[in-house]
């Protein structure tokens, strides 16, 4: 049997970077070929986000371009917008699997059903909520640069009112930290000096487990011949004294944070439900730097939010 070619593509997030990049590795070494989104394929994988309106639109575009290169190609509509919008995707004609961030680890399988036996059953959801254990990929070949990048967390607990993304990943599920130090060490084994946490609020590693980021933090610069840790988005709430203390101490953990403020006026803040006034915010970030003058501080603003009048925006 002449082997099947599959195409990804990532819309959105470093997690969804990194759980694409987990499933090239399954399909490749399942036997299936890998090849270009831009090329003519069998298979059509698209990792979809929702986290706004033109996420959407382009998760719906990369879908049908997909089956114009090949109208007899299965196409298959998985991450945040497949969970979180599963009947919008599924009336598109062009889309012949809808799998869920809930159904994410079983994609090969439900593709490998659907090819051999073609049942009809084309929408592949549960309920996010329902999700207790983390589930992850195996070590994966996603690399930003030279940096390998390991999920250890899924999942946010805040529901802030802009934000569609507990819907779309659930709440807190986070690994454990005896688990990703064996994945870490297996890295630098390897040859791998630095490498990137990732989820979808950092943070909140460990909420769930009793477990906590500076615990694992701690545990992480222990390990020899690993030079450099990277973190993703982190709350700025979510910092207490002695994870800045270890962060802005701590050589190996690289220098530079990334602190969404979304808003710099307290009032748009709590009609957003951010746990957070702007004095707070600005608080932590001065004693970030005073202990640690070299490092960069990344943030996020939403402009237009709709009870920001002109006072608030500027």
């Amino acid at each position: 049997m002449e082997k099947l070619k599959v195409a990804f593509t990532t819309l959105g997030c470093r997690m969804n970077q990194f759980e694409t990049s987990a499933l090239e590795e399954k399909f490749s070494k399942e036997g299936y070929i890998l090849t270009d989104f831009k090329d003519k394929a069998d298979i059509y994988i698209v990792n979809t986000c929702t986290v706004t309106n033109d996420a959407d639109r382009s998760s719906r575009k990369a879908l049908r371009q997909a089956k114009r290169r090949n109208p007899d190609a299965i196409v298959v509509a998985t991450g945040c917008y497949a969970q979180v919008s599963p009947d919008e995707l599924a009336k598109i004609e062009e889309v012949d699997l809808v799998v869920g961030n809930s159904h994410k680890t079983a994609v090969f399988e439900i593709v490998e059903n659907y090819i051999n036996e073609k049942r009809e059953e084309k929408v592949f959801i549960d309920n996010i909520f329902r999700k207790n254990s983390f589930e992850t990929f195996q070590i994966s070949t996603f690399y930003e640069g030279a940096r390998p990048i390991l999920k250890v967390q899924e999942g946010c607990n805040s529901f802030c009112s802009f934000c569609i993304i507990p819907f779309a990943r659930g709440k807190v599920r986070s690994g454990r930290i005896k688990d990703i130090i064996n994945q870490i060490e297996i890295l630098v084994d390897r040859g791998f000096k630095e490498i990137v946490l990732t989820g979808t609020q950092l943070s909140q590693f460990g909420w769930d487990t009793g477990e906590s980021l500076y615990e694992l933090l701690k545990q992480i610069v222990k390990i020899k011949g690993l030079y450099r840790v990277r973190l993703s988005s982190m709350g700025i709430n979510e910092l207490d004294s002695n994870i800045i203390d270890l962060i802005t101490s701590e050589e190996k953990i690289a220098p530079h944070f990334h602190l969404s403020i979304q808003s710099a006026d307290d009032k748009v803040l709590r009609d957003m439900k951010r746990p957070y006034t702007v004095k707070e915010y600005i608080e932590k970030v001065e004693k970030i730097l005073s202990k640690r003058p070299e490092a960069a501080i990344g943030t996020d603003i939403i402009a237009g939010f709709p009870t920001e009048d002109e006072k608030s925006f500027e």
